[in-house]
């Protein structure tokens, strides 16, 4: 996937680490790309616990305060999630599956390597 297709000029970045929470709007125009805005608002404590996201409430408000201060309208986001968090397993298909066969393929190779309920991912 390309962050900037022709139908998409502007991208949000968000960053949550241990002590805040960075975002940028980032637009491309005329092939370049501009920063429109960014924001940093720290992170109050026992939000994140040894690298854990705790208040998952806290953040998100936090994120909306910092895209209303930001003035970030509507656009598509980009983030990441940590080392520790990131499971990557490359499944084999049969291309004429139907979505519903990929989607039951993926959930019986989820339970199988996955150690979490799968709601919870």
């Amino acid at each position: 996937m390309r962050l900037f297709t022709s139908k998409s000029r502007h991208l949000i970045g968000v960053d949550i680490c241990a002590t805040s929470v960075k975002l940028v709007d980032i637009q491309r125009q005329q092939g370049m790309f501009h920063l429109k805005s960014y924001g940093i608002e720290r992170l109050p404590e026992g939000v994140v616990v040894d690298k854990l996201l705790v208040d998952t409430e806290a953040v998100g408000n936090i994120i909306t305060s910092l895209a209303r201060r930001c003035q970030v309208a509507d656009a598509d986001a980009a983030t990441a999630v940590s080392g520790s968090a990131v499971i990557t397993k490359i499944i084999d298909m049969d291309m004429v599956l139907s979505d519903v066969e990929r989607e039951a393929q993926i959930r019986l190779d989820a339970d199988q390597y996955i150690p979490y309920a799968l709601e919870d991912v």
